[in-house]
């Protein structure tokens, strides 16, 4: 049995056209290598996280959250592609962060969103002052040869690369590791004796990583086809991009220890990092987004509103005309009846959700559908405007469509 080990930099397929891994041979792979854990870093996204957290979790693998993310030189509001001579930073560098517990889970998330919202110029890229508010519970490394720290000391920078290094650790405190790699790259062994060098005086600890793109050593081909395709480029292209060697897959314990002989501490610390790791996803609990109501207002009272004055529209009523008769009967018990059921079972918020988008798509041209599946057959829904199906007049049950003893998501 290899020794234990654990991956904490690694791309799957969610790295799109760039990651060859797929989770369910990873989770073999991790098993039978004596792997307790393993991390998912796909770069600029969390695509894959909870397809990676549920089968992780299944094979008896831990988990590790992470992302390999896009961190801007300057501002990430900045739309220009400068120059690293005018500014003294590339304008996009790579920053591999790991989340620790569901406060380091949550805060990765909204780093990346806000990198989509905020930051995105060719890639959504996060910066400095998205850090300072967001790193809670967050283990930052100072990443591969696109990092910053990695791309200063290339440069022959050094003062500035300690002095990001520094700040990094500031920040991160003793959640900052130097990460160091080798596969045979003659700049990375430039990066990291400066690392090496660091961790004495500064007292960073290093941690070993390889930088996995693909599973098994003869998956490099594939790859590199892989890497054609995101690039638009021609295998027989010499001057195209592409992996400086053949190294970049899951090596086992037996493997990376032999790699960093010298730095046995780099390889032990995985195990450490691995440790400190632990997010919980519950998966059994609806999370329903906020809408906002009028104050003074409760959700219950809006969604009431809507669906009497949708209902009142639709069958050609004026705002305050009273339902009338055994059919304006029939109309007010079943919108009671299904007012009732959904507020009992905590529904009122996603009616009111799922009501605003699809009445904004109706509004903008953007085709919608009559009703989908068992829907039609709820007049609230009906009157809220989600569907256009009258279920009185088709004679639809809405029990099928949302039953209190069937607790499930409508």
């Amino acid at each position: 049995m290899p020794k234990p080990f654990v991956h904490l930099h690694l791309h799957t397929q969610y790295s799109l056209l760039d990651g060859a891994i797929k989770h369910n041979p990873l989770f073999e792979r991790a098993k039978s290598a004596n792997m307790p854990a393993v991390a998912q870093t796909d770069h600029g996204n969390l695509f894959g996280t909870i397809e990676f957290y549920e089968k992780a979790r299944a094979n008896g693998v831990k988990p590790i959250i992470g992302c390999e993310a896009y961190f801007a030189g300057g501002s990430r509001f900045d739309r220009e592609r400068k120059q690293r001579e005018e500014t003294g930073y590339d304008s996009v560098n790579h920053l591999l962060l790991l989340a620790m517990n569901n406060e380091g889970y949550h805060n990765l998330m909204k780093l990346i969103s806000k990198a989509y919202l905020e930051g995105f110029y060719y890639k959504p890229r996060i910066d400095w002052d998205l850090l300072e508010q967001h790193n809670e519970g967050l283990i930052c490394t100072s990443g591969c040869l696109s990092s910053p720290v990695s791309r200063a000391i290339t440069a022959g920078e050094i003062d500035k690369a300690w002095g990001l290094a520094e700040d990094f650790h500031g920040l991160f405190g003793d959640r900052y590791y130097l990460e160091v790699m080798r596969h045979g790259i003659q700049d990375q062994e430039i990066v990291n004796q400066e690392l090496f060098k660091m961790k004495e005086d500064l007292g960073i600890p290093l941690v070993a990583t390889n930088d996995c793109h693909y599973l098994e050593e003869c998956d490099h081909d594939p790859h590199d086809v892989l890497l054609c395709v995101g690039t638009a480029a021609n295998v027989a292209d010499e001057k195209r991009f592409r992996f400086d060697g053949k190294g970049f897959y899951v090596k086992d314990g037996d493997a990376m220890l032999e790699v960093f002989h010298d730095h046995p501490d780099a390889v032990e610390n995985t195990l450490v990092i691995a440790e400190r790791c632990d997010v919980e996803i519950d998966m059994d609990t609806y999370h329903m987004p906020d809408y906002q109501v009028p104050s003074g207002k409760s959700l219950e009272d809006v969604m009431e509103e809507q669906a009497f004055a949708g209902l009142r529209e639709k069958l050609g009523m004026a705002p305050d005309e009273p339902f009338e008769g055994d059919k304006g009967k029939a109309y007010v018990d079943r919108l009671h009846h299904e007012l009732g059921v959904i507020n009992k079972m905590g529904f009122p918020g996603y009616f009111l959700i799922v009501a605003d988008f699809i009445n904004y798509a109706k509004r903008n041209g953007i085709p919608v559908g009559p009703g989908r599946g068992s829907s039609a057959g709820s007049l609230v829904a009906y009157g809220m405007n989600i569907t256009n199906v009258d279920p009185i007049e088709y004679d639809i049950i809405f029990e099928r469509f949302l039953n209190p003893e069937r607790i499930s998501m409508p």
